[in-house]
């Protein structure tokens, strides 16, 4: 199983800490948080990228998996070379 997020920080520190048998897949959106407020601003003030990067790394410490990143091309936002450098 699989949990799917873009990234709702109390949630998703409380599943970390659950420590259930589960995957983690996470929505990136954007690889800035200028980028994500852009796209998602609401989502992206909220939970920051730089505080969202640190409890995905502390999911991988923790339960030694992979994360897999969602990243959903939108034209002319977020699909040029020079965001896909950034990644």
């Amino acid at each position: 199983m699989t949990l799917s997020t873009s990234g709702i920080l109390k949630p998703l520190l409380e599943f970390i800490d659950d420590g259930l048998p589960v995957s983690l897949a996470f929505s990136l959106h954007a690889p800035t948080q200028e980028l994500r407020e852009q796209l998602i601003p609401i989502m992206a003030k909220v939970n920051p990228l730089d505080k969202l990067m640190a409890a995905l790394d502390s999911y991988t410490k923790k339960t030694g998996n992979k994360i897999f990143y969602e990243y959903v091309m939108i034209k002319d936002r977020n699909d040029m070379k020079e965001v896909a450098h950034e990644m």
